[in-house]
Order: structure tokens, then C-alpha cells, then sequence
């Protein structure tokens, strides 16, 4: 492609050779010629350049590369055929599995091409191939992705494998959102002062839990929230009924003010 884009690649596929051109010219393609070897000296492996460094063709280069490394054997496909049945989503997010798993159909697909014609046979076969990469996919995802699995397969047509992932992606969202929700809901200290928090816990060697009932009044004689004034004993007097409650080592310091109001 770099080659390509500089207008040199006719310079290693043969189509401009040094012949073709007047012999004044003939320099001017010397240097082009040795800017185009220094390249493919710079992108090759130190192992390499001990064969290609006394070389006097960029062209003569490319082929001798060619020959050594341009091989497609059924090793190569079976692994990576392997590796793409075996992948799966495992700890990892449906965004990084299907990025690996489309690396991988992309490399596959460049070492066996699929057909390219126009013709009926041909597009119904590139169809088939698209619903096993959607497939591929969908059995790749882990079992909390049940559910977006089972209505995608339920879709007529089958969606393309971009639009399965766009789906899966946007259920995973909305469980995520559904569970922060569900966390703030449990919280029971949420948008609570101290004092609040305070008549959660446990009193003395109790495991009791006092109620939050009326937790929303306000007592402007102690400034405590949880009673009104006209319930604080300290103003309206103890009834004669009152009894002053003992008091051991374990007692937490709240249950004195919680006596003064009658709990």
C-alpha cells in the first residue's frame, strides 16, 4: 500500500524496468530504485537482510521475499479455523470478544477468500457464510447474555452479525443500568444525616434495630429529628407513669436521648 501510494510499486512488480526508458533517464531510476530497496530494508526482520543487502534490484528483492514467505499451507488455515471455533467471551467484554473474533475472520478471509462473482450461487454462499459468522457469535457469549441470544435468534430475517453485536451491546447497558439502580434503592442510609444513621444501629447488646418512623419531623428544644417538640419530655414534663431506665457499661450513648422521648 506504502508503495502503491508513492507511485513505486511499479518498481518491485517489474512493470518499470531500468530498458523501458531512454538512457538519459537511466539514473534518475538508479536512485529510485535504491530509495525503493532502502524501504524494504528498513521492513524486514535483521534476520533477512544478510540476503537482501547486496542486492541491485528492488524488484529482484521482492520476488526472492515472495517466493520464501508468500506460502498459504492447510496448517495455517486449520489453526486459525481452530482458534476462531474455540474462541469465546470468557471474563472479557462482548466489545473486546467480538473485536478479536472479527481480527480473526478478516485474517481467515484473507487466506481463503471467499467468492467474489456477481452471480446467484455465489451471493446466496457469501449469505450462508454471514449466518455462520452470526452463529460463531452468538455461541462464543456468555450465559448472562442468554436472553439477548435467544431474541436475535428469533428474528426474521437474522440480523448481520454488526447489528447482533449492536443488539447485545445495548442489553448488556441497560442490565447495567438496571442494577446501579437497584444498589441506590438499597442503600438505606441514602440522603441521611448522622443522626440517622444513628437510629440504625444497634443498641447496647441488642440486635434490635429501631424503626425510622417519623423520622421526618423536627424537635427545635433538642435539634434532633425523629419527634416533635411536643413529644420531648424535657419540655412537656415525664408522665407520672415514667420510669427511668438503667443503665449498663454496654449502652450505647444514643438510648439516652432516645429515652428522653419516650422510646
Amino acid at each position: 500500500m506504502a508503495l502503491l501510494g508513492r507511485n513505486k510499486l511499479g518498481l518491485v512488480d517489474g512493470s518499470c524496468t531500468k530498458e523501458s526508458y531512454l538512457e538519459n533517464l537511466w539514473n534518475h531510476w538508479e536512485r529510485v530504485n535504491a530509495i525503493v530497496l532502502s524501504w524494504l530494508m528498513n521492513s524486514v526482520s535483521s534476520g533477512l537482510l544478510g540476503g537482501i543487502m547486496y542486492a541491485s534490484s528492488a524488484h529482484a528483492v521482492w520476488n526472492d521475499l515472495h517466493e520464501r514467505f508468500d506460502k498459504v499451507d492447510g496448517s495455517i488455515s486449520y489453526n486459525l479455523h481452530k482458534e476462531i471455533a474455540m474462541l469465546s467471551q470468557g471474563t472479557t467484554s462482548a466489545s473486546a470478544y467480538f473485536s478479536r473474533l472479527k481480527d480473526l475472520w478478516e485474517e481467515f478471509e484473507a487466506l481463503v477468500p471467499a467468492p467474489r462473482c456477481d452471480c446467484p450461487k455465489s451471493r446466496e454462499l457469501v449469505v450462508h457464510l454471514q449466518k455462520l459468522k452470526l452463529f460463531q457469535f452468538l455461541m462464543g457469549l456468555n450465559d448472562s447474555n442468554g436472553q439477548a441470544r435467544s431474541q436475535i435468534l428469533l428474528m426474521s430475517p437474522m440480523p448481520s452479525v454488526n447489528q447482533a453485536y449492536v443488539m447485545v451491546i445495548s442489553d448488556e447497558s441497560q442490565k447495567s443500568v438496571a442494577n446501579n439502580t437497584g444498589l441506590l434503592r438499597a442503600n438505606p442510609t441514602s440522603g441521611t444525616n448522622q443522626y440517622d444513621v444513628a437510629m440504625l444501629t444497634k443498641i447496647g447488646g441488642n440486635n434490635q434495630r429501631l424503626t425510622r418512623k417519623n423520622f421526618n419531623l423536627f424537635c427545635e428544644g433538642c435539634k434532633i429529628r425523629g419527634h416533635s417538640k411536643e413529644n420531648y419530655y424535657k419540655v412537656v414534663g415525664y408522665p407520672p407513669e415514667y420510669r427511668e431506665r438503667k443503665m449498663n457499661t454496654n449502652t450505647h450513648s444514643a438510648y439516652i436521648m432516645l429515652s428522653d422521648i419516650g422510646i
